[in-house]
């Protein structure tokens, strides 16, 4: 019998850094996997930037993008749709199972400006906030490259500051004054609610960095009204199909990982 992939082994998440997601709405996770593993990866997402348009992915920034890469390659579909990193979302969401709702290749290049505080879930009608946004980083991220910086307990707001606009919200406007900015290793992975404010600062080193973020959704949420046309287009775009009322259960939004029913 062949020994199982690395993409399906499983990666324990300890009880610290669950604890650490709840109250911070942040974490980081170490060592997801090793160099070796990650080559094809980065040489296949890589490929797919080239040409690609800048920032298509719903968040302001400079940056290149591709989003949906797991329906165009055959190793990133086999990192999207992985039951090691399906776990680690799944666990830390504290849901039995979860569903993909988007991936999204990013490679930010020298000089490539500022990514403003925003949270993912704005976005997105659902019936709960168990929503998570892996960042598998698949280049060394230190400090000079701007990191992906996140404001502390930002994810127990209210929501009134949505009204802000995108590019003047400010964390210490809300009485937010802890602001987590941690450089990465390849093969590190950072998660965020989908609620957890985040940003990027200015890539003032020499080289280009290239993250794969894929979003995960539990896999019994229910798709909400939409409350604006932005929420409406951003439904039709990633869960075509899905009905309000209902688990979007679309091809686009496969269960990746479903926690075994203890007997």
């Amino acid at each position: 019998m062949n020994a199982p992939s690395i993409t399906d082994t499983a990666y324990t998440v300890g009880r610290p850094a669950v604890e650490e997601f709840d109250g911070l709405g942040f974490t980081r996770i170490r060592r997801v996997f090793d160099a070796p593993a990650l080559r094809d990866l980065t040489a296949e997402i890589e490929a797919r930037l080239q040409g690609a348009p800048t920032h298509d992915g719903g968040v302001p920034g400079s940056y290149l993008c591709v989003p949906n890469v797991w329906r165009h390659g055959e190793v990133a579909a086999r990192f999207v749709l992985s039951r090691r990193l399906g776990r680690i979302a799944a666990d830390l969401l504290g849901v039995r199972s979860v569903r993909i709702l988007y991936d999204v290749a990013m490679m930010r290049r020298p000089g490539d400006g500022a990514v403003p505080w925003h949270v993912d879930q704005a976005r997105f009608p659902f019936s709960s906030d168990r929503v998570v946004t892996l960042c598998l980083h698949l280049h060394d991220v230190l400090p000079e490259c701007g990191p992906i910086s996140f404001a502390a307990g930002s994810h127990r707001l209210g929501r009134e500051w949505l009204a802000a606009p995108a590019d003047r919200i400010d964390p210490s406007s809300y009485g937010i004054e802890e602001i987590s900015t941690e450089q990465f290793a390849s093969g590190d992975a950072s998660l965020h609610l989908g609620w957890t404010l985040h940003g990027a600062q200015v890539n003032r080193s020499d080289r280009p960095v290239l993250t794969l973020g894929i979003v995960y959704i539990d896999g019994d949420i229910e798709v909400a009204d939409p409350v604006s046309e932005a929420q409406a287009r951003e439904l039709r775009r990633w869960m075509p199909g899905a009905q309000v009322g209902r688990v979007p259960d679309t091809p686009m939004n496969p269960v990746v990982y479903r926690a075994p029913i203890a007997i």
